[in-house]
Order: structure tokens, then sequence, then C-alpha cells
């Protein structure tokens, strides 16, 4: 007869992510207040990489590609603006503030919950990839 009250044999829990996928998160979050601070993010991400648990790490990755997808973004709503209506660009990038806001919201939860993001290659949020 086996004891019910014994501990039964669990996996750790993972590594704790350390302070920087946080302070990328949240530079991320204050990035539409102050530009500057996106690309502060985006260094501090680059410098942690290499430095983490496994898990960790499909945050930088989500992290610099999110950098780099709103640069490109960006881009395109200032030839928006300049090329055509002018309305256009500004709620193209009103679009991209609000894809930036979910992105940095869900990394910052599966970070909370010290999970990786399932896709971090994704174009849009990072959520599972489809088979």
């Amino acid at each position: 007869m086996q004891d019910e009250t014994a501990p039964q044999e669990s996996t750790p829990p993972p590594e704790a992510p350390g302070k920087a996928p946080w302070v990328v998160y949240a530079l991320y979050l204050l990035s539409p207040l102050i530009a500057l601070l996106g690309l502060a993010g985006a260094i501090v991400a680059y410098l942690s990489r290499g430095k983490g648990a496994a898990w960790v790490e499909s945050h930088y990755t989500f992290q610099i590609r999110t950098f780099w997808i709103f640069v490109a973004a960006f881009v395109v709503a200032v030839v928006l603006n300049l090329l055509f209506i002018p309305g256009v660009g500004v709620a193209f990038m009103l679009a991209v503030y609000l894809w930036l806001l979910i992105r940095s919201v869900y990394g910052m939860s599966q970070l909370s919950r010290r999970e990786p993001i399932p896709d971090p290659q994704a174009w849009l949020f990072g959520w599972q990839r489809r088979g």
C-alpha cells in the first residue's frame, strides 16, 4: 500500500529568467512615448542573448524580431504618410503600436509563467505554431 501523503516526484521549475527580459518588454511598452526606448530594449536583448536558459532564449529571439519588424512597419507607415493620404499612415502606425503592445504583454505573460515563446520566429504574436 502506497502512502498518499508522500511527496510525488515532479520536475523542478525552470530557472528564473533574470531581469533583462523583463526590462526589454518594459522598454518596448514605453517606446510609443519615447522612441529610443525601443532601441535600448533591442540592445539589451542582443547583449543578453546566449546567457540564459533555452526557454529564456526564445524570449530574446522574440524581442529582437519584435524590434526589427516594428522598424520595418514604421518605415512603411512613414512612406504611407508621405505618398498617400496621411490618415492611412497614421492608422497603420496605430495598428503597429497595438501589435507591439500585444506582443509585449504576451511575452511578459509567458515570462511570468516561466514558459518559452511557442513560436519566437512568428510575425504576428508568437502563439502556437500551426501544423
